[in-house]
């Protein structure tokens, strides 16, 4: 990763976590993001939720977090076997226009 690239991250990983939680909010799910991983494609972030919460209105919501956080692809949420997180994976990249 070059310099630059870090920089770009360091200003819009906090946006983008932000969005993610809001995004949630305005739907009525209380979430926390307590992971980010960097990837050659994507963005990887894990977030925690409030007991009772059911998954299914976690995994939902993958359309309306592509749209807020105006990615270049679609959002992918998914649980990884053996982790008490939920991933959200936002593909890197500029968008494509027809």
């Amino acid at each position: 990763m070059t310099k630059q690239e870090i920089s770009e991250n360091k200003k819009l990983i906090p946006k983008m976590i932000y969005i993610i939680e809001m995004t949630f909010a305005s739907f009525g799910i209380q979430v926390k993001v307590v992971e980010v991983h960097i990837w050659d494609r994507f963005i990887t972030f894990g977030i925690t939720i409030t007991m009772g919460t059911k998954i299914d209105k976690i995994l939902k919501q993958d359309k309306e977090l592509s749209l807020a956080l105006a990615a270049p692809g679609m959002v992918d949420i998914h649980l990884e076997p053996g982790r008490d997180l939920i991933y959200i994976d936002v593909p890197k990249g500029k968008k494509e226009t027809a």
